[in-house]
């Protein structure tokens, strides 16, 4: 998830002053390894247009989605008739 999170903040120069040093590994290779793929690159420039509390609120809603899309990934797998 905490990759997830990088790879969406990493995606923009501007954003680099809300994350701490600590990622800053994890986000010079994200940068590098997706740095030819077109959906990174449309992602980067989207983020450019975006205000700083427009992208931070957008990386919430990420992270929240992809929580709730794997809890109820595992309860399907528990139990398929709740769904």
């Amino acid at each position: 998830m905490i990759m997830c999170y990088n790879f969406f903040v990493g995606m923009c120069s501007r954003c680099s002053e809300l994350i701490h040093s600590k990622h800053s590994a994890k986000i010079e290779y994200l940068k590098n390894k997706y740095k030819s793929n077109q959906l990174w690159n449309e992602l980067k420039e989207t983020a450019k247009k975006l205000k700083s509390h427009n992208l931070t609120y957008t990386i919430k809603r990420v992270k929240a989605s992809f929580k709730v899309y794997f809890t109820n990934l595992e309860l399907y797998k528990q139990n398929p008739s709740l769904f």
